[in-house]
């Protein structure tokens, strides 16, 4: 399980999700078996435009007016899915 951090940037505001996949794991992140491109997709839930990326080479994608992109991803335990959960982070 991991947890995902996108950022994303509207404007002149700019704000960040946190959302798990209990689909993938770290390990699979880590040894590029899921990328960038494939969480922005699973999160976005659409095929990513190739016409949309205003930097892939930093992972920037512009999803209709606003900007998003992935922050940080963690190794994720069910324990602190849990917390995080708790308190409503999640």
């Amino acid at each position: 399980m991991i947890l995902i951090t996108y950022g994303v940037q509207e404007g002149e505001r700019e704000y960040y999700v946190h959302e798990y996949s209990g689909i993938f794991t770290y390990i699979d992140y880590i040894n590029h078996e899921i990328t960038n491109n494939e969480l922005l997709e699973d999160w976005l839930g659409d095929d990513l435009d190739d016409d949309n990326w205003e930097d892939q080479a930093d992972g920037t994608y512009w999803d209709d007016t606003r900007l998003v992109w992935i922050e940080n991803v963690f190794p994720l335990s069910d324990v602190d899915r849990k917390i995080l959960n708790k308190f409503s982070i999640l």
